[in-house]
C-alpha cells in the first residue's frame, strides 16, 4: 500500500509474507510480548495488579432538566397541558403587572383548541361517509343474495339457457336497429335448446342423448 501496490498475485504475496514474518515474529519481540503477559519470566502479580475490580452500584444517570414550555399554540393534548400549566403559572404571579402576556396564551390555547374540534369534526365527517358506504354495499351484498336464493340454486343447464335467451334477444334487437326485421317477428326470441337447438323445451328437459357411443 506505501508503493501504491493495491493487487498482488499469490507467487509474489508468499515471498512477501515470508520476508514480513521473518522481520516481525524476531525473538526479542516474542519474549517481549510473553514478558508483558507475565508468562517469561513467570510473574503472575504483573497481571494480576492490573486487574482491581471493585464492584459498585452505578450511579444513574442524571435526569435531563425539560426546556420550559414556551407560550405557544397546542398541537397535542401534551402541549395543551404545558399550555394550561403556564396559564396557571401566570394568573397565580401576576399582581400588578401587564395582563398581555396572559391574555395572549389564552387566545393560543382557544387557537389550539378549536383546530383540535375542527380535526376531530372532519374526522368524524369522514368516519360517518365511510360508514354509509359500508352500509351500502353489505345491502346490495344482501340483496343479490336475496334474488339468488329466491330464484334457487343456478344450475349448469340452467345458465345456458339463459346465455343463450341474452344472444337470442341481442341478435334480433341488432336487425331490428339495422332495419332487417321481418313482419310477423316475435319481439322475443322462443327458448331454444342448448343441447339439440330446438325449441321448446330446455336442456334439462332434452331427451335427445347427447352420449355417442362408437
Amino acid at each position: 500500500m506505501r508503493n501504491h501496490i493495491n493487487h498482488i498475485t499469490k507467487l509474489e504475496f508468499l515471498p512477501a509474507f515470508k520476508a514480513a514474518f521473518d522481520q516481525a515474529f524476531t525473538p526479542a519481540n516474542i519474549c517481549s510480548a510473553f514478558r508483558g503477559a507475565g508468562l517469561v519470566p513467570l510473574q503472575p502479580e504483573a497481571v494480576l495488579s492490573k486487574v482491581d475490580v471493585q464492584l459498585r452500584t452505578p450511579t444513574p444517570p442524571a435526569a435531563l432538566p425539560e426546556a420550559p414550555w414556551v407560550a405557544q399554540t397546542p398541537s397535542n393534548v401534551r402541549e395543551l397541558e404545558a399550555q394550561s400549566s403556564l396559564i396557571r403559572e401566570r394568573v397565580r404571579q401576576h399582581k400588578s403587572s401587564s395582563p398581555a402576556s396572559i391574555i395572549m396564551a389564552i387566545d393560543q390555547l382557544k387557537k389550539g383548541a378549536e383546530v383540535m374540534m375542527l380535526s376531530a369534526e372532519l374526522m368524524r365527517d369522514r368516519i360517518s361517509s365511510l360508514e354509509k358506504a359500508n352500509s351500502a354495499a353489505s345491502e346490495r351484498r344482501r340483496r343479490s343474495k336475496r334474488r339468488i336464493q329466491k330464484h334457487g340454486v343456478l344450475t349448469k343447464g340452467a345458465g345456458e339457457d339463459i346465455l343463450a335467451q341474452n344472444e337470442a334477444d341481442q341478435q334480433i334487437a341488432h336487425e331490428e336497429r339495422q332495419g332487417g326485421a321481418r313482419s310477423g317477428l316475435s319481439q322475443r326470441a322462443q327458448r331454444r335448446c342448448t343441447r339439440c337447438k330446438e325449441t321448446g323445451h330446455y336442456s334439462r328437459t332434452c331427451k335427445t342423448d347427447t352420449i355417442n357411443i362408437e
